[in-house]
């Protein structure tokens, strides 16, 4: 692209995809915001309120305006998406989708989407089973999982071989406090915000992620994790290497499995989305190489301006 003088050019890339998840339908409608009034190609230049040109098609402070509040984006963002609306737009006019200058905003994103059926939509994508067989064997554990059990406990620390009876009875009124409180998880990790230095041990509070029955920790830990049928205090302390713990049960996650089919057809599927991605991405690149796309020299200083377009979201 060639830039305007003394601004700079854009490039206009993957923000295209934002076109087919709905984005251009939301940075501007003919029910609210400011109408796509005719506007004769090639005469826009960029200043005052023209913000940036695509083939000389204005690209106005309003429209940015609108657009940016429409889709709650900041008002760069929306600036792009309308760039990458117009370079498809002139794309389509000149693949024979129509050729009226004064293109309301509704036909040229139909005939946005016409031009996308025709090229990315007709273009076949052939995807090998043997792929994606490769795939589900290097990652079998993304479609199934153990059961796993998350928690939280707390920790009297315990030397090796010292004399742990002021931990225990110090945990066992913990445990009783925790079997009292109508949020055990909220109690226990309320635990840490004590003056617990004052403690003549030392004294942890832990969040645990979800672990296994296979989990490399302590056997006492997973022993009591795993004897409860729901979510709850561990009805005893438990002594493991490092000391004396209160465990609270948090979670219970199931097992997961899903059937090699599924997880064949997912993996497909996935293949086939980045695949049409990068056909999409190709073409994107060779328009936007055939369009000139013109900014404002203070385009970047108006968009981040408060004043002008409000607070950058």
């Amino acid at each position: 692209m060639s830039p305007a003088p003394g601004g700079p050019g854009r490039w206009v890339g993957p923000a295209l995809v934002s076109l087919l998840l709905g984005a251009s339908a939301s940075c501007g409608s003919e029910a609210e915001g400011p109408s796509h009034a005719p506007r004769a190609r090639g005469s826009a230049v960029v200043g005052g309120e023209v913000l940036s040109t695509v083939d000389g098609y204005p690209i106005t402070r309003a429209e940015v305006e609108h657009a940016a509040r429409a889709a709650n984006v900041t008002p760069s963002t929306a600036l792009a998406r309308l760039e990458d609306e117009a370079v498809l737009a002139l794309a389509a006019e000149r693949a024979g989708a129509g050729e009226d200058p004064r293109i309301a905003h509704a036909q040229r994103q139909a005939m946005v989407q016409a031009l996308l059926a025709r090229t990315v939509e007709v273009e076949r994508v052939e995807i090998d089973p043997a792929e994606v067989e490769a795939a589900y064997e290097a990652n079998p554990a993304r479609f199934s999982a153990p059961e796993q059990r998350r928690s939280a406990h707390v920790v009297a620390r315990v030397e090796p071989g010292a004399d742990d009876s002021a931990q225990q009875a110090w945990i066992a009124e913990v445990l009783a406090e925790l079997q009292a409180a109508p949020d055990p998880l909220a109690a226990t990790l309320a635990i840490d915000r004590r003056p617990l230095h004052e403690l003549p041990f030392e004294v942890m509070v832990q969040e645990v992620a979800g672990m296994a029955r296979d989990a490399p920790a302590d056997p006492a830990y997973l022993e009591a994790l795993f004897a409860m049928s729901a979510p709850g205090v561990v009805p005893t302390p438990v002594r493991t290497e490092m000391g004396w713990h209160v465990i609270v049960l948090t979670r219970i996650e199931p097992e997961r499995a899903t059937s090699r089919m599924e997880a064949l057809e997912t993996l497909r599927s996935e293949r086939e989305a980045s695949l049409r991605y990068e056909i999409l991405n190709r073409i994107t690149m060779e328009l936007a190489r055939a369009s000139n796309v013109h900014i404002e020299p203070n385009a970047a200083d108006l968009l981040g301006n408060p004043r002008v377009l409000g607070p950058a979201r």
